[in-house]
Order: structure tokens, then sequence, then C-alpha cells
């Protein structure tokens, strides 16, 4: 008679039970699920494993809008990646293009330094409204990103550029001669 009493002005909830039980069996508390932690993110090594892709026979890493997504916690401190080889092959293909040129550039410049074989297919635009590296200083110009992304790449050992038969030779020449030149 007294619990109805104070149960009179409850909102309708179900009673709640007590953690402390004076028996020994479980307690409802150890059935409680536990909060989200640290320890149940997925480290960045893993995810951006597997986003490598096959290409040629070889896994590289592709440079797309989720992987820089990605390898912005990494060059922003956020997540460290401590399997390093990940990097040492990158694959640039026309996803990139759908990708703003500052976010890019970013991801570039923190993995840079340990990408050793680089993998291009053609057609890749690095012109957006000039060179992207410039334009925070607003040095703007016509030409083309290649020969400032490049030096991105101190190790670079091997540079790849592919042309897809699929492709025009008209979209693929412009990215071959912008390389080409950037590399002269």
């Amino acid at each position: 008679e007294s619990e109805k009493s104070l149960r009179m002005g409850c909102a309708g909830y179900p009673a709640k039970k007590s953690f402390l039980t004076t028996d020994f069996r479980s307690s409802s508390r150890s059935r409680l699920s536990r909060r989200s932690t640290i320890a149940d993110i997925v480290e960045l090594d893993a995810v951006l494993a597997t986003a490598m892709t096959y290409y040629d026979g070889i896994y590289h890493l592709p440079i797309n809008a989720y992987t820089v997504r990605q390898l912005s916690k990494h060059t922003n401190g956020a997540k460290p990646v401590a399997d390093k080889t990940l990097f040492s092959r990158l694959l640039i293909n026309g996803e990139i293009n759908n990708v703003y040129a500052e976010h890019v550039v970013a991801a570039l410049e923190g993995i840079g330094e340990y990408v050793e074989h680089l993998v291009i297919v053609a057609p890749i635009h690095t012109t957006e409204f000039g060179d992207a590296f410039k334009r925070d200083s607003h040095d703007v110009n016509t030409g083309s990103d290649w020969e400032n992304i490049l030096k991105r790449f101190p190790n670079l050992q091997s540079l790849t550029f592919k042309h897809p038969t699929h492709m025009p030779t008209e979209l693929t020449r412009e990215t071959f001669c912008a390389i080409h030149c950037a590399l002269a």
C-alpha cells in the first residue's frame, strides 16, 4: 500500500530494479552493455589497409576522397599510423579530380616522405584555378601542380604513367605533358 502511494505521481515507467542484490546471482547491471570507448574504434592502419587497391599485381594506396579524409586524421595528429609501409606505393587516378586540391596537398605533405613508388593513371586535372600550392599566397597562374606535387616525394624511386586504352588520347596527353614538364 505504501509503494502504491509513492508511485501515484510517477509517469508510468516500470519500477527500477536494485543493483544491490542480496543473493549471489548476477545482478541486472552485468547485463548492461558497456559504452563505446577508444578501444572499440578501428585503428587507422586497419582502415587504410582495407582501402588498398590491387593494381597490376601489387597493392597500392589510392588517393581518393575516402583515403584523403582518413589521412587527414593522421596529418592533423589525431591518429598515428604505425605501419608506414602502407604509404610506400600510391595510386593516383581520375578519382582525385573529385577531391578538393588543398585536402590532397595536405595528405601528400603528410605521407610524401614515405612514398617510394607512384602510379599515375590518366587523365588527371591538377589545375584548379591555377596552382593550388601557390593560391594561398595569392600567386595564381595557369600552370599545373605536378612539379609541386612531385616535390612532396623526396624518396620516390619509380614513377609509372598509365594510359587506359578506353580513354581518348587527347584527355591523357595533357596529363602526360604536365608530368613530363615537371620532371624536366
